[in-house]
């Protein structure tokens, strides 16, 4: 299907949230694909809202899928990065969709790289797909996305020992945002020396989001990661990941539907509370 306008490309997406459109989970993204992650308040919104105007005044049609924490009860995203950016929202030329995570671990929603290839197809390019600020463990977006672009603020320079088994191994460039601040030097130094311990290779660059500082300099290195890495066989990975992501979702809730019409399910929550065995639990419900 080939969207020509935005109301049906908006359809689109929204059957594919409600598991509608299968066939673009495994669907090749021309497009070049850009992960924004790091800590709540590193300034990841601000960010891409900077790349998106370089970008729109380079000529491009972008897109942007936000992950926005599920509410627990409906499932329905609680923040809406579409405010933040609402600067775009007159130009038909920006597509911004804010997706609920509905619960899945990883900082992404299970829908994020279906709706990249509907985007893709859509015209836009490059696809930014930012991820919740909720922790260190926000790993999934590099199974996503062509270039994984990891985000610190000086404020987080006591963190990154916790962040070498997380996000600091699947970052392709790094950013220091808020370098304006006093320790930002410092907080390059730490990741420079991180890195050389490591063997790793990653571009780090400092920007000044609120005012657009660094942009420029973020864009080129994201042009360079891509001449190097734009290859087939993290495509293929990209779809694998996508694959095997819809099949345990789907797996998991076939099987929890299936025990709660025989009340296996409820029987099961019912002994845990008592205070049984959740092994003996968990052997009875699978043998069910």
């Amino acid at each position: 299907m080939t969207c020509k306008s935005r109301i049906q490309l908006a359809r689109l997406i929204r059957k594919i949230e409600e598991g509608e459109e299968f066939s673009y989970y495994t669907k090749e993204i021309a497009s070049h694909t850009i992960g924004i992650t790091g800590s709540g308040g590193v300034g990841k919104s601000t960010l891409t809202s900077r790349l998106i105007q370089y970008y729109r005044e380079k000529g491009n049609r972008v897109a942007v899928v936000a992950t926005d924490p599920s509410s627990p009860f409906s499932g329905g995203a609680l923040l809406g990065d579409r405010i933040r950016m609402q600067q775009f929202a007159t130009d038909p030329d920006v597509f911004i969709k804010s997706v609920a995570s509905r619960g899945k671990q990883g900082g992404v929603a299970l829908c994020s790289g279906a709706i990249a290839a509907a985007l893709s197809e859509a015209g836009y390019n490059p696809i930014i797909i930012e991820t919740l600020g909720i922790g260190q463990d926000e790993i999934d977006i590099s199974n996503i996305v062509d270039t994984s672009i990891v985000v610190f603020s000086p404020k987080t320079g006591d963190q990154i020992q916790a962040m070498k088994a997380g996000i600091m191994e699947i970052g392709d460039i790094f950013v220091v945002n808020k370098s304006d601040l006093s320790s930002a030097d410092a907080m390059v130094s730490q990741l420079t020396k991180e890195l050389t311990e490591s063997g790793r290779k990653i571009e780090i660059i400092k920007t000044v989001a609120s005012t657009g500082k660094g942009i420029e300099q973020l864009a080129q290195a994201i042009e360079r990661h891509k001449l190097l890495i734009f290859s087939v066989s993290r495509k293929k990975r990209n779809a694998i990941y996508q694959i095997e992501s819809i099949l345990r979702d789907r797996i998991y809730s076939y099987i929890k539907e299936s025990l709660q019409k025989k009340k296996y399910w409820d029987d099961a929550l019912r002994d845990i509370v008592k205070g049984c065995d959740i092994t003996d639990i968990l052997k009875r419900l699978l043998s069910s």
